[in-house]
């Protein structure tokens, strides 16, 4: 997988919260190395997009929230113990981490329909692109539940 921020709402606690299982267990080592990459001076994502968006502090702080959430919301929905990649996340230097300021601009990298309103895109590229997604303990988030009864409509 490459690296890839779903923006799925501007607030990190909820955007990992809709999360679905599948992008929440694969998304947290690879956002925890793009944080890497901004402070090595070689690494393999060093010069990808996502990377340099995380340049920014707003970015990089933002981004430091949401992996902190998904690493509780992968314990929460899994009962699996989160001690490591919590370690790996408090590894990392800091940037300015008590600004609660949002980032100036949104990376958009993968949904093209909706320009200039990245959550509204992405939210989109889900209903498309995840049919079937699961949300353990939690159900799917509520813009997604229309697609979610497409997809079991479809699938019977």
């Amino acid at each position: 997988m490459r690296p890839q921020v779903f923006l799925l709402d501007e607030d990190p606690h909820q955007c990992a919260e809709m999360y679905s299982d599948e992008h929440l267990a694969a998304s947290i080592p690879i956002l925890i190395e793009v944080m890497r990459a901004v402070h090595a001076e070689k690494h393999p994502f060093k010069h990808h997009i996502v990377t340099k968006w995380c340049g920014s502090d707003q970015a990089y702080n933002w981004v430091n929230i949401l992996v902190a959430k998904m690493i509780k919301e992968v314990h929460y929905r899994f009962d699996i113990d989160t001690e490591q990649m919590l370690e790996d996340l408090h590894t990392l230097r800091h940037k300015n981490i008590t600004t609660k300021e949002l980032p100036k601009r949104w990376l958009q990298l993968v949904p093209k329909a909706i320009q200039g309103r990245p959550v509204e895109a992405y939210q989109e590229f889900y209903r498309i692109t995840q049919q079937g997604a699961t949300w353990t303990k939690r159900g799917a988030p509520s813009w997604f539940k229309g697609s979610e009864q497409r997809a079991f409509t479809f699938n019977l």
